[in-house]
């Protein structure tokens, strides 16, 4: 019985480990690797990395959200800030997403709002190393 629960375990283990695997082996040097691929409007944040804009939610990736990710590692991270199309800023305390702090490649966690369809929204994104901080760009998005 001993037996045949610890063969039960292990064939588990191999099956999960088996299907694990794939989803992270898929990325190259250049390319930070994700367990669930993220879905979405894809852009290029100049040279520094790339980021996806996702409208409506999936089954990796929650709705009305950005993530960042940084694929050059020259010391500097990303940071996104995002704002309604009148200015006002979507989150009010600092960066919606951001890679500071993380050797490239990395992707930063989803930063989400729930927004109604059709709202506007322009993300600003910016290359930043300790106290420096330059302006890289800006992008448009609808919910």
């Amino acid at each position: 019985m001993k037996r045949q629960l610890a063969r039960i375990i292990a064939t588990g283990i191999m099956a999960i480990a088996t299907t694990a695997i794939p989803l992270a082996a898929h990325a190259d040097a250049g390319t930070p690797s994700v367990t669930c691929p993220p879905s979405g409007d894809m852009f290029n944040i100049g040279s520094y990395g790339y980021g996806y804009w996702n409208q409506d939610p999936g089954s990796c990736s929650p709705g009305d959200s950005v993530l960042i990710c940084d694929n050059k590692a020259d010391g500097w991270g990303i940071e996104v800030y995002e704002y309604l199309s009148d200015g006002s800023p979507l989150d009010p305390f600092g960066p919606g997403a951001t890679t500071r702090g993380h050797g490239a490649p990395y992707c930063s966690p989803w930063s989400t709002h729930n927004l109604a369809e059709g709202t506007q929204v322009y993300l600003d994104f910016y290359a930043v190393k300790g106290d420096s901080k330059k302006y890289i760009g800006r992008t448009w998005a609808s919910a």
